[in-house]
């Protein structure tokens, strides 16, 4: 290599060791029980931020701060969908506090910094290999952005930060939101994750209370219903929104919202775009008549 490779080489070298230092600043590790540790982000004062899949809400949690102080947390909520959990701590109100960035590009030099549960910083480096619109993970949790960087995360660095060549957080990584691969878990996404599990502790996650099964449209129904397919109403749970409604077992649901519904992940797509409380107009064929129904939605609790 020359000479002027090797400067180059080198400052690369140098400013990677200065963005996994700076970020080190808010990152902690987290333990919890015997299992693989995890790492955490400080978001806000007394708040740290890891992986769900890593903790239970039952778990007694010790947080290795940068410093080497060790606190205990308390798990105020999780969030299996997004792989999000929310720990209060005593003593981390002092910790450095991120600088944001919402701006990833496709391409651009990403590091994942997080801490063995001794303590030591733990980094990985990659690229941002895909930023995409808003995502449902395979759980059924909402992402504002996808964000996938081609980072290995090595045992303990879920929960980890993942920062830009600025040091700037883009957000708190996953090793289980994707098989195989790394999943960002953006900045606004966490923001608004943990705020819900600060007030509630859990993500209320609205539901209809029914079981549905996809059916075939008989051809004498197409005047009502231009799909090819739809939901058979197989069991109506009871005080469940779908009963208050009026929803019957046998009922065919044809529409939501205005949208057809062909099968339950069409279903689905409506009603993660809802809040609870919210009104859901369905259309309903039943006896061979098209009816509308309104229901609003409950909470499925998922801590």
């Amino acid at each position: 290599m020359s000479s002027s490779g090797t400067e180059v080489w080198d400052a690369l070298s140098e400013r990677i060791s200065e963005i996994a230092e700076q970020a080190g600043k808010f990152v902690a590790a987290v333990e919890a029980g015997h299992r693989v540790s995890a790492s955490g982000v400080h978001w806000k004062p007394g708040v740290i931020v890891t992986a769900a899949h890593l903790v239970r809400r039952t778990d007694t949690v010790e947080v290795l701060l940068p410093g080497n102080a060790t606190v205990s947390g308390l798990i105020v909520g999780r969030d299996a969908t997004t792989d999000l959990a929310a720990i209060r701590v005593e003593g981390a109100n002092s910790l450095a506090a991120p600088m944001f960035n919402s701006s990833a590009k496709v391409g651009e030099l990403v590091l994942a910094i997080g801490r063995s549960r001794r303590g030591e910083l733990a980094a990985a480096a990659g690229i941002m290999a895909r930023v995409g619109g808003p995502w449902s993970t395979w759980r059924g949790g909402q992402i504002e952005r996808l964000l996938r960087p081609d980072v290995r995360l090595y045992p303990g660095q879920s929960g980890s930060a993942l920062v830009n060549g600025k040091g700037e957080l883009l957000g708190v990584n996953s090793a289980v939101l994707a098989r195989a691969s790394t999943i960002t878990l953006p900045a606004e996404t966490v923001d608004r994750v943990v705020s819900e599990l600060l007030e509630r502790g859990h993500i209320a996650q609205p539901y209809l209370g029914v079981a549905i099964q996809e059916v075939s449209v008989p051809q004498e129904w197409h005047a009502l219903a231009s799909q090819d397919s739809a939901l058979l109403v197989m069991h109506v749970a009871q005080e469940s929104p779908a009963k208050q409604a009026g929803i019957k077992l046998g009922d065919v649901i044809v529409s939501a919202a205005g949208e057809p519904v062909n099968g339950p992940r069409a279903l689905h797509r409506v009603l993660v775009q809802k809040r609870t409380g919210d009104p859901v107009l369905l259309g309903i064929i039943r006896s061979g008549t098209l009816v509308e129904v309104t229901a609003h939605l409950g909470d499925r609790a998922r801590p």
